[in-house]
């Protein structure tokens, strides 16, 4: 009876002691919170755009990566640019200079001349994991130095974007908005270290797969067949009506998936291009796809001259590894490659018939532009 009632007594000061600890602590939260958005609004700018053929400016952000000036945003909203101007958490505006465009990464370094600058503290993105905290200050629809916050939702993610002739790869998803002004805004951990730079988000791409294509297709035909009828019977009507109704959630339109640029990419570019004004990646000159047993992948087409077909790389080789790594799939691949430079010399473990084989080989330009 005695353990009985001390029990109770626990379990009573508990219900009123857990509500104020819950309460300091989100306290703490919010405080901690407050200083984080404090501490990094200072290297977020905001860049404006003119453009030749238009009269307004268009509006994005970017990140301050160093004393010297040096700024990194998203390329596509500098295409055909006139005039760039910075403006900094001062309110000062300096004009930039382009300094140089990575197309594979989308990324572009700006660089400004002016004193006293705040750039952003370094994080390690490789770091992140599910679930972590993430931070976002950019410029949605020109409102400037908007703090929003979500979690890593996904790591390593491999992303189509419009005009790309390969996917992005090494992404980071994220539940955090990232709205139009977004693009290049800073995003940092849960200690205000820089993580990356917001991306991009699959809220405006059209979606269509699997059985959403058979679904749709069904539903053109039963139009088509329709509109050709002067009077359409209720009844078809109603069964269109049910079969829109029955698309999975808003199937061709996805639900704000966005997409965040890993800093140890943005510092690899921009290092690049600081240095020598392009990003000098190198490449090897071969398609593949993956092996159906997830064991490495297969040649699919060798171009010509290029380093494969110096090095006697044969149409059918099964890669299985790249400097002594094991290759799951051809996006691993892409993503090893799209971080060596020129000159660069890899070795591969290919299979061929019975053979398995180390052939070395050394990285070349790419001739994608």
């Amino acid at each position: 009876m005695a353990k009985l009632k001390n029990c109770l007594a626990v379990v009573v000061a508990m219900c009123y002691i857990a509500p104020m600890v819950l309460g300091q602590s989100l306290k703490n939260f919010e405080h901690e919170f407050i200083e984080i958005v404090k501490k990094i609004r200072a290297s977020v700018v905001s860049i404006e755009i003119s453009h030749d053929l238009q009269d307004h400016c268009r509006v994005s952000s970017g990140v301050l990566l160093d004393k010297a000036g040096h700024i990194v945003t998203v390329a596509n909203t500098l295409r055909a640019s006139k005039k760039i101007m910075v403006k900094l958490e001062s309110l000062e505006q300096y004009e930039a200079r382009l300094v140089g465009i990575d197309c594979k990464t989308n990324l572009a370094i700006l660089k400004i001349d002016a004193p006293q600058l705040q750039p952003v503290a370094k994080g390690y993105s490789q770091d992140l994991q599910v679930g972590a905290l993430l931070i976002i200050v950019g410029n949605p629809y020109g409102l400037t130095k908007s703090a929003s916050y979500g979690i890593v939702s996904g790591v390593d993610r491999a992303v189509w974007m419009a005009d790309a002739n390969s996917p992005l790869t090494g992404l980071i998803q994220t539940t955090a908005p990232i709205n139009p002004g977004d693009a290049g805004g800073l995003v940092v951990d849960s200690q205000g270290r820089f993580v990356g730079i917001a991306s991009s988000t699959l809220s405006r791409n059209l979606l269509i797969c699997g059985y959403q294509q058979l679904a749709l297709r069904k539903l053109f035909t039963l139009l088509k067949e329709n509109l050709q009828q002067e009077n359409i019977p209720e009844s078809e009507m109603v069964r269109m009506a049910e079969m829109l109704q029955n698309l999975p959630g808003n199937s061709l339109v996805s639900q704000g998936i966005n997409f965040i640029l890993p800093s140890h990419t943005i510092y690899w570019v921009a290092e690049q291009i600081i240095q020598y004004g392009e990003v000098r990646r190198g490449w090897i000159g071969v398609d593949v796809k993956d092996c159906e047993n997830g064991q490495g992948v297969v040649v699919t087409n060798i171009i010509a001259k290029s380093p494969a077909a110096n090095h006697d790389i044969h149409l059918e080789d099964r890669f299985l590894a790249i400097d002594g790594q094991e290759i799951p799939h051809s996006l691993f691949l892409l993503h090893k490659i799209s971080y060596m430079m020129i000159g660069q010399e890899v070795c591969f473990t290919v299979a061929r018939d019975a053979q398995t084989l180390q052939i070395r080989l050394r990285l070349e330009k790419s001739p994608e532009k």
